[in-house]
């Protein structure tokens, strides 16, 4: 026999893996980190803030543009984890025809280190609070109204 009366062999079929637990397994991962991200973004200290007075107040949380919120209004912010927060609030007075801002001023604020969960906050003509579980802070003044009997 010669090698030329030989048949050729066929080639072997290209190896195919099991990719079955591969695919489990990346899909496994992606579903932790996904979990891991919505826990992460679900526990984010947030502030609610509402505005309890008859005008319209504006309110600067840290360093963030100031908001203008109208009576009765609530916003809720998000914050950032692990800084100090700083919330102040001023009520936005009415313009005398001069120009010149009418009443006194009335503002309040609060300084919040490690803000977690939820906080709550109002401006309001009594003394308010935040409330962050059993601790809470002063966060706005009093406003005196001149009265005249008729």
């Amino acid at each position: 026999m010669t090698v030329a009366d030989t048949a050729p062999v066929p080639p072997a079929p290209p190896a195919r893996g099991n990719r079955f637990p591969l695919m489990v397994f990346l899909l496994a991962v992606v579903l932790v980190l996904a979990a891991g991200a919505g826990i992460f973004w679900l526990l984010r200290p947030r502030l609610v803030f509402t505005n309890a007075l008859a005008g319209r107040v504006r309110l600067v949380v840290g360093e963030d543009p100031p908001l203008t919120l109208a009576p009765g209004a609530s916003v809720r912010i998000a914050l950032a984890r692990g800084r100090t927060m700083v919330v102040q609030w001023e009520l936005v007075r009415p313009l005398s025809a001069d120009g010149q801002p009418m009443g006194e001023e009335v503002r309040g604020s609060s300084v919040s280190r490690g803000p977690s969960g939820t906080l709550r906050a109002a401006a309001t003509s009594r003394t308010g609070q935040i409330r962050r579980g059993a601790n809470a802070q002063a966060a706005c003044a009093a406003i005196i109204v001149p009265y005249t009997a008729a």
